[in-house]
C-alpha cells in the first residue's frame, strides 16, 4: 500500500507539473493573457482563415507610455503593477473572440475579429477612459497610465501578415511621437 502511494503521489506531482508547463508555455506569468510565441500560433490560424474567407479583422500593437519613468522612479514592483493592471483593463474591454497577448516587455498585440479601424479606436477608448478611471496607487502615488497604438486593418491595408505587423508598429510609433509632442 505504502509503495503504491508513492507511486500515486509522484504520478499526482507530475501531472501538475505538466499542468503548469502547458500553462507558462501558452500564457505569460504576470499578466495571464497569452505570451507572444502562443498568440502567433494563434494569430497565424485566425491569418489564414482570413486570407480563406476574406474574414475582416484589425491588428493592434500597443505600447506603454511611461513604464520606464515608473520603474526609473518607483522600481520594478511598480512598473509590473503597471503592466498587470493594463492588461486586465485590455481584458476587460475585449470580446472573448478577440485575441491578446503580451508581445514583449511593455507592449501588447491585439486581434479584433471583423473590426475596422473605427471599431478599434472605439474600443481603444474605452480602455484609455477605464484607465483614467481606475486609478493605479503605489505607496500613496496614482500611477497614471497611457498608451500609444497602432493598427493595420486586414485586408483594407495589406493581405500580407508581416506588412501587416509593420504597418501597426509604423503607426504605434507616430501615435508615440504625437503623444509626447503634446505634453
Amino acid at each position: 500500500m505504502e509503495y503504491l502511494a508513492g507511486q500515486l503521489s509522484l504520478a499526482i506531482k507530475n501531472m501538475l507539473l505538466l499542468e503548469k508547463t502547458i500553462f507558462l508555455s501558452r500564457y505569460d506569468g504576470l499578466t495571464k493573457i497569452y505570451q507572444r510565441h502562443y498568440f502567433d500560433e494563434l494569430f497565424d490560424g485566425i491569418y489564414k482563415r482570413a486570407l480563406r474567407y476574406t474574414e475582416p479583422f484589425s491588428l493592434c500593437l500597443l505600447d506603454l507610455d511611461n513604464l520606464k519613468q515608473v520603474n526609473d522612479v518607483f522600481g520594478h514592483v511598480a512598473g509590473d503593477m503597471v503592466i498587470e493592471h493594463f492588461a486586465k483593463i485590455l481584458k476587460h474591454n475585449i470580446r472573448e473572440t478577440d485575441l491578446l497577448g503580451r508581445y514583449g516587455g511593455d507592449e501588447f498585440l491585439l486581434v479584433l475579429l471583423n473590426a475596422d479601424l473605427k471599431d478599434v479606436e472605439d474600443k481603444l477608448k474605452n480602455v484609455s477612459d477605464s484607465l483614467n478611471s481606475e486609478n493605479l496607487c503605489y505607496n500613496g502615488v496614482n500611477l497614471n497610465t497611457q498608451f500609444s497604438y497602432g493598427v493595420a486593418c486586414f485586408p483594407k491595408d495589406s493581405s500580407d501578415q508581416n506588412e501587416l505587423f509593420k504597418i501597426a508598429d509604423a503607426r504605434m510609433y507616430t501615435n508615440k511621437i504625437k503623444q509626447k509632442l503634446k505634453c
